[in-house]
């Protein structure tokens, strides 16, 4: 008897459990046939009838950041707002298609609010399309020796090279890479911070290879300092 009872529990937990699969599986389907595709913003988004609801989302990417555990956040221009909306793309996606500033890009996912912004969470790599690469991304902005002039702003450089390169820890355990950026004889000090690299882009520094770089132009300790926010090859 008491085997008979264990066993008609083990069903009953694997039909109920077999019912919840199909019904979220439904709900996916049926929420996927829906999608919102109005034109969208961060405000418009923070609003109830758009949360753990999907949407699609067309937009210029502005940046990306990278964690330690390989999770990428891209944020994308929202000019009317000043808050910035995010699609995030966890490793377990594999490998996708490079994605740089200025890039139009089409995230199909479920809204979620987190510090009061609006979160796009995709749930695979087939909801992550790239609708059209920016042109020119390696023109510059402005001429090297015009740099100290354009402090605060954020600039492209072309044809760069890296030199003195070291990584150095901060008092936070954050690893980030220090080095000279130079051109044309003139050198100034550039960083870039943990979660703006990988490997690749620290190959390209270190193979003494030229570069193009988004970079924001800053000050520390008296003196100019970029800080890299993209490298291109």
């Amino acid at each position: 008897m008491k085997i008979f009872f264990q066993k008609t529990i083990l069903i009953t937990s694997f039909i109920i459990a077999l019912s919840f699969f199909w019904f979220s599986n439904s709900l996916y389907a049926t929420d996927k046939e829906n999608v919102k595709s109005i034109e969208l913003s961060n405000d418009v988004l923070l609003e109830e009838s758009y949360r753990n609801k999907i949407v699609h989302y067309i937009g210029i990417v502005s940046g990306i950041y990278e964690t330690k555990e390989g999770i990428k956040n891209i944020y994308f221009e929202d000019k009317k707002f000043s808050k910035r909306i995010i699609a995030t793309i966890f490793p377990s996606f594999g490998k996708i298609e490079t994605i740089h500033s200025g890039d139009k890009v089409k995230v199909t996912g479920y809204v979620k609010i987190y510090k009061n912004k609006a979160q796009i969470n995709p749930l695979d790599k087939s909801m992550i399309e790239i609708l059209e690469f920016k042109k020119n991304k390696c023109i510059d902005s402005i001429n090297f020796s015009d740099i100290p002039s354009n402090l605060g702003n954020t600039i492209f450089l072309n044809n760069v090279k890296a030199l003195n390169i070291y990584t150095f820890t901060s008092k936070n355990g954050k690893k980030h890479i220090n080095f000279k950026l130079s051109k044309d004889g003139y050198i100034y000090n550039a960083i870039v911070f943990e979660g703006f690299y990988n490997d690749k882009i620290k190959g390209i520094l270190k193979n003494n290879n030229l570069f193009c770089a988004k970079v924001k132009v800053s000050e520390y300790k008296g003196d100019i300092s970029l800080i890299i926010k993209e490298i291109y090859e």
